[in-house]
């Protein structure tokens, strides 16, 4: 099964092995991953928000499981005003 969940507090995509229930990140996105649809090779397209808005996004079945689960995204709440943040987003990967 293939799902969106915000446990990371970003809507990402995870796959469960309903057998086994084993857990796998499938991405990491700042925007959100959304609506995941599987074909029958395995390959996964979804609808990704970005700055520009909605995309629709390909995942291949090779480039699935390679998340870095380590990297975590962390909300600052008001951030330094001397900050310099041209893109106006404030999420740090860690």
């Amino acid at each position: 099964m293939i799902y969106s969940s915000d446990e990371t507090g970003i809507f990402n995509l995870y796959y469960m092995d309903m057998k086994t229930k084993e857990k796998m990140q499938l991405t990491n996105v700042t925007g959100g991953a959304f609506m995941p649809d599987i074909n029958q090779n395995g390959d996964i397209t979804y609808a990704g928000y970005t700055s520009q808005g909605y995309k629709i996004f390909y995942l291949p079945k090779s480039g699935q499981g390679s998340v870095d689960t380590a990297k975590k995204y962390v909300w600052i709440n008001d951030p330094p005003l001397e900050k310099d943040n041209p893109k106006g987003i404030w999420l740090n990967l860690i």
